[in-house]
Protein backbone atom coordinates (compact mmCIF):
# COMPACT_ATOMS: atom_id res chain seq x y z
CA UNK A 1 0.00 0.00 0.00
CA UNK A 2 2.80 2.37 0.97
CA UNK A 3 4.66 1.37 -2.42
CA UNK A 4 1.05 2.28 -4.20
CA UNK A 5 1.01 5.42 -2.60
CA UNK A 6 4.96 6.68 -3.20
CA UNK A 7 4.33 5.67 -6.76
CA UNK A 8 0.80 7.63 -7.07
CA UNK A 9 2.55 10.60 -5.41
CA UNK A 10 5.03 10.28 -8.46
CA UNK A 11 2.61 10.26 -10.73
CA UNK A 12 0.75 13.49 -9.32
CA UNK A 13 4.00 14.98 -9.21
CA UNK A 14 4.77 14.86 -12.51
CA UNK A 15 1.40 15.33 -13.46
CA UNK A 16 1.59 18.95 -11.56
CA UNK A 17 5.37 19.56 -13.41
CA UNK A 18 3.68 18.66 -16.58
CA UNK A 19 0.61 20.63 -15.94
CA UNK A 20 3.18 23.72 -14.80
CA UNK A 21 5.08 23.18 -17.83
CA UNK A 22 2.19 24.10 -19.97
CA UNK A 23 0.82 26.81 -17.89
CA UNK A 24 3.93 28.27 -18.30
CA UNK A 25 4.05 27.75 -22.38
CA UNK A 26 0.48 29.68 -22.15
CA UNK A 27 1.48 32.51 -19.75
CA UNK A 28 4.84 33.12 -22.30
CA UNK A 29 2.31 32.90 -25.18
CA UNK A 30 0.03 35.13 -23.68
CA UNK A 31 2.62 37.63 -22.82
CA UNK A 32 3.74 37.76 -26.72
CA UNK A 33 0.45 38.52 -27.71
CA UNK A 34 0.09 41.19 -25.25
CA UNK A 35 3.08 42.85 -26.65
CA UNK A 36 2.38 41.96 -30.66
CA UNK A 37 -0.92 43.68 -29.47
CA UNK A 38 0.46 46.78 -28.12
CA UNK A 39 3.16 47.10 -30.87
CA UNK A 40 0.44 46.33 -33.15
CA UNK A 41 -1.72 49.07 -31.15
CA UNK A 42 1.23 51.44 -31.09
CA UNK A 43 2.02 51.10 -35.15
CA UNK A 44 -1.86 51.72 -35.90
CA UNK A 45 -1.78 54.60 -33.58
CA UNK A 46 1.55 56.13 -35.08
CA UNK A 47 -0.07 55.51 -38.92
CA UNK A 48 -3.03 57.41 -37.68
CA UNK A 49 -1.55 60.23 -36.24
CA UNK A 50 1.07 60.82 -39.89
CA UNK A 51 -2.43 60.33 -41.87
CA UNK A 52 -4.01 62.90 -39.90
CA UNK A 53 -1.01 65.11 -40.17
CA UNK A 54 -1.15 64.57 -44.01
CA UNK A 55 -4.38 65.15 -44.25
CA UNK A 56 -3.86 68.56 -42.27
CA UNK A 57 -1.51 69.30 -44.88
CA UNK A 58 -3.25 68.71 -47.22
CA UNK A 59 -6.40 71.01 -46.17
CA UNK A 60 -3.67 74.14 -46.22
CA UNK A 61 -2.12 73.55 -49.18
CA UNK A 62 -5.77 73.30 -51.01
CA UNK A 63 -6.59 76.54 -48.55
CA UNK A 64 -3.52 78.28 -49.82
CA UNK A 65 -4.06 77.30 -53.57
CA UNK A 66 -7.93 78.41 -53.19
CA UNK A 67 -6.30 82.15 -51.69
CA UNK A 68 -4.02 82.27 -54.60
CA UNK A 69 -6.58 81.65 -57.17
CA UNK A 70 -8.90 84.11 -55.64
CA UNK A 71 -6.08 86.56 -55.29
CA UNK A 72 -6.26 87.58 -58.94
CA UNK A 73 -9.67 87.78 -59.32
CA UNK A 74 -10.02 89.75 -56.51
CA UNK A 75 -7.69 92.27 -57.50
CA UNK A 76 -9.71 92.21 -60.87
CA UNK A 77 -12.43 93.59 -59.02
CA UNK A 78 -10.57 95.73 -57.08
CA UNK A 79 -9.38 97.50 -60.52
CA UNK A 80 -12.33 97.73 -62.13
CA UNK A 81 -14.09 99.74 -59.32
CA UNK A 82 -11.30 102.20 -58.65
CA UNK A 83 -11.40 102.61 -62.32
CA UNK A 84 -15.54 103.21 -62.43
CA UNK A 85 -15.17 105.76 -58.98
CA UNK A 86 -12.85 107.54 -61.26
CA UNK A 87 -15.01 107.41 -63.83
CA UNK A 88 -17.97 108.81 -62.32
CA UNK A 89 -16.18 111.29 -60.98
CA UNK A 90 -16.03 112.52 -64.29
CA UNK A 91 -19.37 111.39 -64.93
CA UNK A 92 -20.95 114.38 -62.44
CA UNK A 93 -18.44 117.12 -63.68
CA UNK A 94 -16.05 116.83 -60.51
CA UNK A 95 -12.88 117.09 -63.15
CA UNK A 96 -10.12 118.02 -60.65
CA UNK A 97 -10.78 114.36 -58.29
CA UNK A 98 -11.60 112.17 -61.52
CA UNK A 99 -7.90 113.24 -62.73
CA UNK A 100 -7.05 112.46 -59.56
CA UNK A 101 -8.70 109.23 -59.29
CA UNK A 102 -7.12 108.05 -62.37
CA UNK A 103 -3.32 108.87 -61.83
CA UNK A 104 -3.77 107.01 -58.85
CA UNK A 105 -5.13 104.26 -60.59
CA UNK A 106 -2.31 104.24 -63.32
CA UNK A 107 0.48 104.25 -60.51
CA UNK A 108 -1.60 101.32 -58.47
CA UNK A 109 -2.64 99.72 -61.98
CA UNK A 110 0.22 100.46 -64.21
CA UNK A 111 -0.31 96.96 -66.07
CA UNK A 112 -4.46 97.10 -66.77
CA UNK A 113 -5.67 96.93 -69.77
CA UNK A 114 -7.38 100.00 -68.47
CA UNK A 115 -4.72 102.43 -68.23
CA UNK A 116 -4.90 103.83 -72.04
CA UNK A 117 -8.53 104.88 -71.50
CA UNK A 118 -7.49 106.34 -68.15
CA UNK A 119 -5.27 108.35 -69.43
CA UNK A 120 -7.68 109.49 -71.91
CA UNK A 121 -9.67 110.34 -69.65
CA UNK A 122 -7.10 112.49 -67.80
CA UNK A 123 -7.21 114.40 -71.49
CA UNK A 124 -10.63 114.66 -71.38
CA UNK A 125 -10.95 116.39 -68.22
CA UNK A 126 -8.78 118.65 -68.90
CA UNK A 127 -11.05 119.21 -71.61
CA UNK A 128 -13.25 119.84 -69.61
CA UNK A 129 -11.26 122.66 -67.78
CA UNK A 130 -10.56 124.42 -70.54
CA UNK A 131 -6.66 123.50 -70.01
CA UNK A 132 -6.86 123.00 -73.99
CA UNK A 133 -3.23 122.49 -74.23
CA UNK A 134 -2.63 120.39 -71.35
CA UNK A 135 -5.26 118.35 -72.72
CA UNK A 136 -3.77 118.12 -75.66
CA UNK A 137 -0.48 116.81 -74.14
CA UNK A 138 -2.70 114.36 -71.89
CA UNK A 139 -3.91 112.90 -75.14
CA UNK A 140 -0.87 112.72 -77.07
CA UNK A 141 0.50 110.56 -74.97
CA UNK A 142 -2.54 108.18 -75.48
CA UNK A 143 -1.53 108.23 -78.89
CA UNK A 144 2.38 107.65 -78.80
CA UNK A 145 2.07 105.38 -75.73
CA UNK A 146 -1.02 103.08 -77.55
CA UNK A 147 -1.39 103.95 -80.89
CA UNK A 148 -3.32 100.27 -81.65
CA UNK A 149 -5.73 101.01 -78.50
CA UNK A 150 -9.37 101.96 -79.58
CA UNK A 151 -8.59 105.11 -77.66
CA UNK A 152 -6.29 106.91 -79.73
CA UNK A 153 -8.43 107.65 -82.16
CA UNK A 154 -10.82 109.16 -78.99
CA UNK A 155 -7.63 110.73 -78.20
CA UNK A 156 -6.75 112.47 -81.86
CA UNK A 157 -10.23 113.71 -82.29
CA UNK A 158 -9.84 115.75 -78.66
CA UNK A 159 -6.46 116.90 -79.62
CA UNK A 160 -8.09 118.32 -83.34
CA UNK A 161 -11.18 119.76 -80.76
CA UNK A 162 -8.65 121.43 -78.23
CA UNK A 163 -7.03 122.82 -81.21
CA UNK A 164 -10.30 124.11 -82.42
CA UNK A 165 -10.67 125.75 -79.01
CA UNK A 166 -7.30 127.28 -79.29
CA UNK A 167 -8.38 128.89 -81.70
CA UNK A 168 -5.79 126.72 -84.47
CA UNK A 169 -7.93 126.08 -87.55
CA UNK A 170 -4.84 124.84 -89.21
CA UNK A 171 -3.76 122.52 -86.96
CA UNK A 172 -7.01 121.15 -85.90
CA UNK A 173 -7.69 120.31 -89.44
CA UNK A 174 -4.37 118.83 -90.00
CA UNK A 175 -4.82 116.27 -86.77
CA UNK A 176 -8.43 115.63 -88.30
CA UNK A 177 -6.64 114.27 -92.07
CA UNK A 178 -4.50 112.54 -89.93
CA UNK A 179 -7.11 110.74 -88.19
CA UNK A 180 -8.90 109.85 -91.01
CA UNK A 181 -5.90 108.30 -92.43
CA UNK A 182 -4.58 106.22 -89.74
CA UNK A 183 -8.02 105.47 -88.28
CA UNK A 184 -10.83 105.64 -91.17
CA UNK A 185 -12.40 102.71 -89.32
CA UNK A 186 -13.37 104.34 -85.97
CA UNK A 187 -15.81 106.10 -84.61
CA UNK A 188 -13.73 108.92 -84.01
CA UNK A 189 -13.21 109.31 -87.88
CA UNK A 190 -17.15 108.93 -88.73
CA UNK A 191 -17.55 112.58 -86.36
CA UNK A 192 -14.39 113.55 -88.09
CA UNK A 193 -15.63 114.02 -91.40
CA UNK A 194 -18.21 116.37 -90.89
CA UNK A 195 -16.23 118.30 -89.13
CA UNK A 196 -13.04 118.05 -91.81
CA UNK A 197 -15.49 119.44 -94.13
CA UNK A 198 -16.33 122.03 -92.01
CA UNK A 199 -13.19 123.43 -91.05
CA UNK A 200 -12.61 123.63 -94.98
CA UNK A 201 -15.69 125.54 -95.72
CA UNK A 202 -14.84 127.98 -92.69
CA UNK A 203 -11.33 128.52 -94.41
Amino acid sequence: AARLLVKAHEGLKQDLARVNGQLEVLLNRAENLDRRQKDLYGDLDARFRRMEQAQTQLEQSQQQMQERLAAPDREAAQEKQTYEAALNQFKVGNYQASIAAFQTFMVNYPNSQLVPSAQYWVGNAYYALRDYKVAIAAQQKVIATWPDNPKASDAMLNIASSQQELGDTKAARETLKTLLTKYPQSPAAEQAKPRLGGASARK
